[in-house]
């Protein structure tokens, strides 16, 4: 007995998927570069839900430890800063870290007012977008100059113990218990210390 052609082919695409025939299930059919686009999609949505916590980095923040861990590198002069801001007078960076200086004793009364999101958003904007390039600048200045030396990581370090306070009290402030309004004061209290620390190093470091 003879089959035609058409009718074989029939028989073999219905023999070879009668899952996917049956339930069409996007599962059984997806290919495999659809199913890495899809986790990739997945990986990104949870990368936006963390950064939604409220958990970003300052701008001044990233890879200081690194210039830290190498002096070598404070040694090579003021000219990729200059280039970065146009200038080549100390005196600008100065003026940065004046201005700096300014917006961080404004946190006070932010945080009296418990205001602490729009605390980190100053963080966040203005002076502080340029603010770790005035920094190294001045402290390598420092160096070629033989000036006392002001450690990057003592002028940052109190920035980022402020972030993480005013987040700290952001999120206590939403509860009403006692115990969350009594650690509420203890981390305020904290806030303006390290405000008081910062005032003072970068007091310091403008002093050339």
């Amino acid at each position: 007995m003879l089959v035609s052609p058409r009718s074989s082919a029939g028989a073999t695409t219905a023999a070879r998927s009668p899952a996917c025939s049956a339930a069409r299930s996007p599962a059984c059919c997806a290919s495999p570069a659809l199913l890495r686009r899809n986790r990739a999609s997945s990986a990104s949505r949870r990368g936006v839900l963390l950064s939604g916590a409220g958990v970003f980095l300052l701008p001044f923040t990233f890879g200081d430890e690194a210039l830290a861990a190498e002096p070598s590198k404070s040694k090579r002069g003021l000219a990729r800063y200059i280039r970065r801001k146009d200038t080549t007078s100390i005196d600008q960076y100065r003026s940065d870290v004046v201005e700096a200086k300014t917006q961080v004793g404004g946190l006070v009364e932010l945080v009296k007012n418990d205001d602490y999101e729009s605390g980190r958003k100053l963080l966040r904007e203005g002076t502080f977008k340029t603010f770790r390039n005035s920094v190294r600048a001045i402290v390598t200045f420092r160096d070629l100059n033989k000036a006392p030396p002001v450690p990057i990581q003592d002028v940052f370090q109190p920035l980022e113990t402020i972030d993480s306070l005013l987040l700290a009290n952001y999120l206590l402030s939403e509860k009403e218990d006692e115990a969350s309004k009594g650690e509420l004061e203890e981390t305020r209290a904290k806030i303006f210390d390290a405000i008081d620390t910062f005032q003072q190093v970068t007091q310091n470091l403008i002093e050339i």
